[in-house]
């Protein structure tokens, strides 16, 4: 089960003659958990992120190659109501999404759309968790950017999806409205077990947050693995011009400045601080 890619290639143009294809993905084999999993997923702008995303939401559909999502092929006559209950989409921009008259019935729309038995008692639930029970009567057109992107994730948290996929979801959000949401997915993750699959630019969220990396560059997948895998190839990081984490970059410094032997590994302030407590007690000792 889960999302599963088998050399599933994909392009936005469809001449007659193959040949001539220029190819927005290529030759993509990916296996993603229906469970447990966080994922970010990184690289350059135009590398293929947001392609990739839509075609686990089935938004778009393969050139050629299979893709299964929850154990459903994905073809041209593929009945994909129940797919995309179950894996939702929030878009980068939330206005794209975002279309009722009040925060209430733009949440509770989707529910209604797949047939949850009291979908406004639902999304005054997921209001509740996700704090802006105090804007259900309001126009969505009318709140600041952080507020519409909590409603527009509480539209699709309503239909209780089993993978959650969020396009730069921190993008424009203050630190502590940045901070509320990971937390608020890191939860989702390790007490309700859903798989949350996230596109960011954001390093620092890939280095706390996320258990697995994908990284594209030009339609193709270049990295699959884990952060500290990714995070220890400086080599795969010049090569495709990715940035290291702040925490990273911190200990690499103060690693070259004071020539000591220090684990620059370390993926939040807290480890951070202990690894150059650590390092500098250990060199006091000599």
């Amino acid at each position: 089960m889960g999302i599963n890619f088998s050399k599933v290639n994909f392009s936005y143009q469809t001449p007659k003659k193959k040949r001539a294809i220029i190819y927005n993905l290529l030759d993509i084999n990916l296996n993603i958990g229906e469970k447990d999993e966080f994922i970010a997923i990184v690289g350059h702008t135009g590398s293929g992120k947001s392609t990739l995303v839509q075609l686990m939401n089935a938004l778009l559909l393969p050139l050629d190659g299979k893709l299964e999502i929850l154990g459903t092929e994905i073809k041209k006559k593929t009945i994909l109501k129940p797919i995309r209950k179950r894996v939702g989409l929030v878009f980068q921009f939330p206005e794209y999404q975002i279309f009722e008259e009040t925060v209430l019935k733009d949440i509770a729309f989707g529910p209604k759309n797949f047939g949850v038995v009291s979908p406004e008692a639902r999304a005054r639930e997921v209001a509740e968790m996700m704090d802006i029970a105090d804007l259900l009567e309001r126009s969505p057109f009318t709140l600041s950017g952080g507020q519409l992107r909590k409603v527009a994730i509480s539209g699709i948290l309503a239909s209780d999806p089993d993978i959650l996929i969020l396009d730069e979801p921190t993008v424009g959000l203050d630190p502590f409205a940045k901070a509320e949401l990971l937390g608020l997915l890191e939860k989702l993750n390790k007490e309700y077990r859903k798989t949350i699959i996230i596109i960011t630019h954001d390093m620092g969220v890939v280095s706390n947050y996320a258990k697995r990396v994908i990284v594209l560059k030009e339609g193709s997948i270049v990295y699959d693995g884990d952060k500290k895998g990714l995070f220890e190839k400086e080599d795969l990081l010049k090569k495709y011009d990715l940035d290291y984490p702040e925490t990273v970059e911190l200990l690499k410094a103060v690693k070259e400045h004071f020539k000591i032997d220090i684990d620059v590994n370390k993926h939040s302030i807290g480890e951070a601080y202990q690894e150059i407590i650590r390092a500098f007690g250990e060199k006091d000792e000599h």
